[in-house]
């Protein structure tokens, strides 16, 4: 937990003390204490209040504290350095600010030894110097919106071409097409970024692209356009390291680009250019090149949980040693280098790992575990330096189990090799010189080269450009400027590769929508529902758009499956308010969700799901539909990040779980048109959907048999927040059920609490506003013994009178399992009764966390709307839950979700 101090002084006390350039705005002294017993986060994060938005927050003195954690560095969980640790926030209510302090958990100190933050001090101010941010300017209509557009998919990294039969597959008639007019549109596949203020295109961008029998102005049966696909992996060189790392899609297996075959004649940027000579000196002569290549495979998740994925599988009967074989010809024999990633678990035992290549060795990298240990297996790096003479290279991964728990997996394998500049095969590309030089330019020669038809210079994705040759007989040549680390393709035009046709797109224009309170993303089998709901709250008087997921993809991720496109959505919305009024307040994500992410099908069931990097962890591990919410300049996907809107999912399987669900709100806000519900109200009956059980709230917790006294803890936190409600809002009228009070008894299926698992099955189905639970838990109930079950969930027909639930336990709406079907799922989806929304937890959570949580989600839950003096939304009271500063523990509160509608007051 993180205990934070602060004194707001006077500007004229502090002249004498602080540097002058600080002395812009207010200055805070700040004191973190950080708990070194809570193990769910491997950022520390802690919050000040200040009293305005400031530009920036400049350290006047700072203090780290750290003291001794472990020897051994593998057993901790040590992330990188935080460029700029402090940053300013924006809180839950208008004009509310905070300067954020983001560290570490651990680092290896000078003798080697891991060592633990667990205190910064120091003195903050406002920044003199504006923080730097990213305008993004959108577009006020969508590329898509206007015109014929054609969608095409391709694999990997490649010279393309769009053929005469390719059009006729997607349902055109070439022979009627205007050659002039025909442009190409895509951003090559990549993965969007997390951080919100990098750079990136805001709708679909053009992309250059050569022809073939452009001059007649008509597409005929032998004409042609070709342009360079970068694939949906990217690599990036590391200057420190002099290597190339790469990023392997989380998503999608394909890229996607669109053909709009009516746009405007002669389009400027819509061609790629002819070559332009280059002038510059010759520095550097280059015939060999740095090769790459790596071995990915994504077929495992080791927790069934994160965007983490594993290939190649070893056990302790089963296979212990697996073989990559990596084709490049022409090595030259100098230095290269092997990097592979793996993961293993064992317990009680250590198992190792070698990386072998052209006879040598990496050094050893053991794995072991504890049997109490929280991760499920550890990751290593293995890397090896070896020479690399011949036309291939083959790498070995040997595995020695410890004993008969041992397992591990393979991560990637990855290969870079110095090779000749000898052409071979039909595309073969060229990884430019790394240095810089913004005065010279550096020459290629490439031998075996006769068959070559062009040079393309692709280090932009999108403006490719030709390169001028120089005809050397069975070699050639060309120049390129050394500004940065250029890359090439050398290609015949026949061995160009065939896109794969996907029809005509229809017309879409996210990028007009006007100003929202309320977006609804939804998938095509559930529009009707996501469309009755959007009736419902435009009647209460909301702005509401239904939007479609694979629109969503097609206008912001060119088309591959990525969360990021929804929150881009949101974060326009959001920059175009000109005030809070116009900015957009909920996201309800109408579809089941699954930690299957990749090639998902955007016209099936499933709306994405954002997961945590961390697949290897049952407490750092999670699912989260916060990441749409964090919209905020400077956020990204850190769980200190605050949400700007509530966002809730429905995670409906089918249609008709839609529609019952949006029938249990209608009902809920007396607008199904069942009843009357003044009526009802002036009859005062229990059954009246607003009768007086809306002035219950029901407590539960488990017994005392937990682990450490949690029993005595569950009783003891819902003894505060009952007490809390008592003291600001004696209205209520509050119901304890704690196991404890009732007798244990012990059956053939194990110890039961048959009187209290009554009570709590006859006081819900009577109603309560909200049911709060703290205890242990999972996918199937309450307690380890059962005082709440499926059997009690199904059951219930309380349709009239339906409470919100607050669960503080683990697991138990895990909706992104598909082979489960959770008791939180079961509570929601219930068509007679059950529950209309929930907080509650995907995985596993801390009673610690729990509390601080709680204890934020009972401070706002009952509060009234200042503006309208009504009950608040769930979205608006789950963001300012989330965004509390009493909460600490950031990965456990990523546990806790909203199952439900967010507009829902």
């Amino acid at each position: 937990m993180i205990y934070t101090q602060l004194r707001v002084f006077a500007l004229f006390f502090l002249l004498m003390c602080i540097k002058a350039s600080a002395l812009i705005g207010q200055v805070v002294e700040v004191n973190f204490a950080f708990e070194t017993n809570n193990n769910d986060f491997e950022i520390l994060v802690g919050e000040v209040q200040i009293q305005s938005k400031w530009t920036g927050v400049e350290v006047l003195s700072n203090n780290y504290v750290w003291e001794f954690a472990g020897t051994n560095v593998k057993d901790f969980t040590i992330s990188g350095n935080i460029d700029n640790p402090w940053r300013v926030v924006r809180g839950s209510n208008t004009g509310e600010w905070f300067a954020q302090f983001r560290a570490p958990k651990y680092r290896i100190s000078q003798n080697g030894y891991v060592e633990r933050l667990v205190n910064w001090s120091g003195v903050i101010g406002s920044s003199p110097a504006e923080e730097s941010r990213v305008v993004r300017v959108w577009p006020e209509h969508s590329k898509l919106s206007e015109g014929t557009w054609l969608k095409f998919a391709t694999g990997q990294e490649g010279i393309f071409r769009i053929g005469y039969s390719d059009l006729v597959a997607s349902g055109v008639n070439p022979d009627t097409l205007i050659f002039s007019s025909i442009q190409l549109y895509g951003n090559g596949g990549r993965m969007l970024p997390f951080d919100n203020d990098t750079d990136r295109p805001l709708d679909l961008p053009l992309l250059r692209i050569e022809t073939q029998g452009e001059e007649d102005g008509v597409f005929d049966s032998e004409d042609a356009i070709f342009f360079h696909s970068s694939g949906v992996d990217s690599w990036s060189w590391n200057g420190s390291s002099e290597r190339w790392s790469h990023e392997k899609h989380n998503w999608s297996d394909s890229a996607y680009y669109y053909l709009r075959i009516d746009g405007p004649s002669n389009l400027i940027g819509s061609r790629i250019e002819s070559p332009i000579a280059n002038s510059l000196p010759i520095l550097q002569e280059w015939s060999k090149h740095l090769a790459k290549r790596f071995h990915e495979v994504e077929s495992h998740n080791i927790a069934q949980s994160g965007r983490e994925f594993y290939g190649e599988h070893f056990t302790y009967l089963g296979s212990q040693i697996y073989g990559f074989s990596f084709n490049i010809p022409n090595l030259v024999g100098d230095t290269g280098w092997v990097d592979a990633r793996i993961a293993g678990r064992t317990l009680g035992a250590t198992s190792d790992f070698i990386l072998l290549c052209n006879g040598e060795e990496s050094q050893t990298s053991d794995i072991s575990l504890s049997e109490s240990s929280l991760l499920l297996a550890q990751k290593r790096n293995l890397s090896l330096g070896v020479e690399m003479p011949g036309d291939g290279i083959d790498v070995q991964l040997s595995f020695t189990p410890g004993n008969e728990s041992a397992q591990g997996w393979v991560d990637y394998v990855r290969v870079q090799a110095w090779q000749d500049l000898v052409v071979s095969g039909g595309q073969f590309y060229i990884n430019g010189t790394r240095m810089t030089s913004f005065t010279n330019s550096a020459r290629y020669t490439l031998e075996n080269a006769e068959s070559v038809d062009a040079v393309w210079d692709i280090t932009n994705p999108l403006e490719s450009v030709t390169v001028e040759i120089e005809d050397l007989g069975d070699e050639l040549a060309f120049k390129a400027n050394m500004d940065t680390t250029r890359r090439f393709v050398a290609f015949r035009y026949s061995a160009a590769n065939e896109v794969r046709a996907l029809g005509e797109v229809g017309k879409t224009d996210l990028h007009g929508l006007g100003h929202l309170d309320l977006v609804i993303l939804t998938a095509f089998p559930l529009d009707s529902a996501a469309r009755r709901l959007a009736i419902l709250h435009a009647d209460r008087g909301m702005r509401v758009a239904v939007v479609n997921q694979r629109q969503v993809f097609d206008a912001f991720s060119s088309g591959s499956p990525d969360p990021t496109a929804i929150k881009m959505l949101m974060m326009m919305l959001r920059d175009r308010a000109t005030n809070t009024d116009d900015e957009p307040k909920y996201l309800t994500l109408m579809g089941d969700g699954t930690f299957l992410n990749r090639n998902l099908n955007p016209d099936g069931i499933n709306i994405i799901t954002f997961q945590s990097s961390n697949s290897e962890s049952t407490v750092s591990s999670y699912v989260t539909d916060d990441y749409f919410g964090l919209l905020e300049d400077g956020m990204g996907e850190s769980p200190g990040d605050k949400l700007a809107i509530g966002v809730g999912r429905i995670p409906a399987t089918d249609l008709s779980q839609a529609l019952g669900f949006v029938s249990k709100v209608e009902t809920y806000l007396g607008a199904s048109g069942e009843s009357s519900p003044t009526a009802e109200c002036e009859a005062g009956g229990e059954s009246s959907i607003f009768g007086s059980w809306r002035n219950r709230i029901i407590f539960v917790t488990d017994d005392q048999d937990g682990n450490n006294n949690d029993g005595w803890r569950h009783m003891s936190d819902s003894e505060v927040h009952s007490a809390r409600v008592s003291q600001e809002h004696n209205e209520y009228d509050i119901i304890k059920i704690y196991p404890d009070s009732y007798i244990q008894e012990v059956t053939p299926g194990g110890e039961r609490y048959d009187a209290a698992e009554a009570d709590i099955a006859r006081k819900v189905q009577e109603g309560a506003l909200i049911i709060d639970y703290i205890g242990h838990g999972g996918a199937r109930g309450w307690a380890h013994e059962r005082i709440l079950n499926t059997t009690t969930i199904r059951e219930w027909t309380n349709k009239n009178r339906l409470p919100v639930f607050m669960t503080a336990t683990c697991e138990l709406s895990r909706y992104d399992d598909p082979e489960v079907e959770s008791a939180g799922e079961m509570l929601i989806f219930n068509p007679d009764g059950g529950s209309v929304g929930m907080l509650t937890t995907t995985r596993t959570v801390f009673s610690g966390g729990n509390q601080e949580l709680n204890t934020a989600f009972f401070k706002t839950v009952l509060d009234e709307d200042s503006g309208t003096g009504q009950m608040r939304c769930l979205g608006d009271i789950c963001k300012d839950t989330k965004n509390s500063p009493d909460v600490t523990s950031l990965t456990n509160m990523r546990n806790f979700s909203l199952l439900g509608d967010p507009a829902m007051l």
